[in-house]
């Protein structure tokens, strides 16, 4: 959401975890939806900020931990989160400055095509097997760039 780390949310959603850059943040909202409401949602109602979006749905499950990160520049974005074992972790990470796309550690999936925009990209992913404890998240570009990552651990 480009400079603004108190973005103007849509009805019903509110902002998880936040983590800022000078001119970049990235944010995780969270929102508990109802029977009958779109499969379209737009959590953020900024208008004129830049960047990329990326939305998980998923359901039958709450949220146990959040995490989030910055890396001024660097091949490699590592961050931890406290999950469960049988649970799930869903994370985010975004390119700043650049549209650069990470490849993903063994252990982490893609959820979908990364996404760029207005000089960034947003890759989303699931942990694959988080165990009870600690578990390590590593993005890896194939040039040195700032970026930012966000975890949400559920069960």
């Amino acid at each position: 959401d480009g400079t603004n780390t108190n973005p103007n949310t849509a009805d019903g959603w509110a902002t998880l975890q936040a983590t800022s850059q000078a001119n970049d943040n990235t944010i995780i909202f969270r929102k508990y939806v109802g029977s009958g409401q779109s499969a379209t949602q737009d959590p953020n109602l900024n208008a004129g900020a830049g960047g990329t979006t990326g939305v998980i749905e998923v359901s039958n499950c709450g949220i146990i931990n959040a995490a989030d990160s910055e890396v001024t520049a660097n091949l490699t974005h590592t961050l931890a989160i406290e999950g469960v074992a049988n649970g799930l972790i869903i994370g985010a990470v975004a390119a700043v400055q650049n549209t650069n796309t990470p490849t993903l550690a063994a252990g982490l999936t893609a959820l979908a095509v990364a996404s760029t925009g207005n000089s960034r990209s947003i890759t989303l992913f699931k942990v694959d097997t988080p165990i009870t404890g600690s578990n390590s998240c590593v993005a890896t570009y194939g040039s040195s760039t700032r970026s930012n990552m966000v975890l949400v651990a559920l069960r």
